[in-house]
């Protein structure tokens, strides 16, 4: 009897020992899963920050900047006038220096002021202004960018939807790449081509030389002009304009 009973307690030690054994991994697994799932949420929730030029400023589409000086005082800014053409004001509004754009990407604008014989950079990254003479690589910053002005203008507009007076979609004027558009129907078919002649503001020319016609894109009044050696009228609305990044994303 006695070796029955010792058999017992050495069974039940050691089955309660491995319920102890198995408990405990059990915990630290569960431990380490949600460990793991708060740091995978801590991930999606809480992303690092991105620099704001990134998802509202892209270089290709913007048409002014508003800055403050290294102190935070508003100091005025810079816009563009013409496709190549910009022009900057102080604080009060009044126009100050010419400048010519000599190159953009996604995150800077390039600019000149011939007058000064200095070089301007608007950095949509960083948010700054820094300029630097032409003979020196030495750059200084000289202003905060505060406001971007990306709306869809003449200077950046890539696609223009067609819209009947009564609403209904038509088709779209299509920036090609390399001064050439499309006219597309509904259906997204190439009815005519045209040859960009001019870009302003609010405003994009175009000519067709196979019937001589000219079409003027009026983006403020959202009207689309029709032209031959004949007849001048109002022929479309416009819908919606993009430009090239609003349609990538």
């Amino acid at each position: 009897m006695t070796n029955i009973t010792v058999s017992k307690s050495t069974a039940l030690s050691a089955v309660s020992f491995l319920a102890l054994f198995v408990t405990f991994f059990l915990v630290l697994a569960t431990v380490s899963t949600v460990s793991a799932q708060t740091a995978n949420s801590i991930s999606v929730l809480a992303p690092a920050p991105q620099p704001l030029s990134i998802s509202y400023a892209p270089g290709y589409d913007v048409t002014g900047v508003e800055a403050t000086d290294l102190h935070g005082n508003y100091a005025g800014g810079l816009r563009q006038v013409g496709t190549y053409s910009w022009e900057g004001y102080n604080r009060h509004g009044q126009s100050t220096y010419s400048y010519q754009e000599i190159s953009r990407d996604g995150f800077e604008i390039k600019l000149f002021n011939a007058a000064r014989n200095l070089y301007f950079t608007i950095d949509l990254h960083s948010n700054l202004i820094s300029y630097y003479e032409a003979h020196s690589p030495l750059e200084t910053i000289a202003y905060t960018i505060s406001v971007y002005d990306i709306q869809t203008k003449g200077f950046n507009v890539n696609t223009v939807d067609i819209l009947s007076f009564s609403g209904h979609y038509l088709g779209q004027y299509i920036d090609i790449g390399h001064g050439s558009w499309a006219e597309t129907n509904a259906q997204g078919q190439e009815t005519f081509a045209f040859q960009e002649l001019n870009r302003a503001e609010w405003t994009v020319d175009l000519y067709d030389a196979s019937r001589n016609v000219y079409i003027h894109l009026d983006l403020r009044n959202n009207v689309i002009r029709y032209k031959d050696a004949n007849q001048a009228f109002d022929l479309y609305n416009i819908g919606s304009a993009y430009t090239f990044d609003q349609l990538l994303n």
